[in-house]
């Protein structure tokens, strides 16, 4: 895919993700996001291109979530596990995903992972358990094709906050289960 078409698509998505039929509408609280931040385009693009690891720091309100919710949308094959680490954040990303009509799936003990979905949501502390390894582990043994994407929301936190730095201890395990 030409990079031009692959950045008019990520800012069409990113348009009808916050409900903007032309550039010059207004979105989310009053502010013009028909034409997306210089740092949330870069990132968003970075993110497609799947250079490798990515850091992205935006400020607040610049769009970060985008980077997120835009490649599972263009991309088929690839599951996006989307970690986050408060409860808070993860009830209020869950509600702006289902506003936005992503299909996305929650991690449950229990469930097979859905790999039409491409977007799967766990908590912190939940992405270090075995159990969402094997998941993880089973979809890429059924489905030979698939490539994993993981994203941190709020990344700064488990760094700033000891409660959280031994339920992430392992990530880098889960990281190393599936191909990229």
């Amino acid at each position: 895919v030409d990079v031009n078409d692959l950045e008019a698509c990520a800012l069409d998505t990113v348009r009808l993700l916050v409900g903007l039929d032309h550039p010059q509408d207004t979105g989310v609280h009053g502010i013009n996001t028909g034409r997306t931040s210089e740092g949330q385009r870069l990132a968003v693009m970075a993110a497609l291109r799947r250079p490798g690891d990515l850091i992205v720091a935006l400020p607040t309100g610049a769009g970060e979530s985008m980077v997120a919710l835009v490649p599972p949308l263009l991309e088929r094959h690839t599951l996006t596990v989307l970690i986050v680490p408060l409860v808070a954040t993860y009830n209020s990303l869950l509600h702006t995903v289902r506003r936005m009509q992503i299909s996305v799936q929650q991690y449950e003990h229990e469930t097979l992972i859905d790999v039409n979905t491409r977007l799967y949501l766990v908590t912190a502390d939940r992405a270090t358990r075995k159990r969402l390894r094997d998941k993880l582990v089973d979809a890429h043994r059924d489905y030979a094709y698939l490539a994993c994407r993981f994203i941190f929301d709020e990344a700064h936190i488990p760094y700033l906050d000891h409660d959280y730095r031994a339920s992430i201890r392992d990530l880098g395990e889960l990281r190393s289960t599936i191909p990229g």
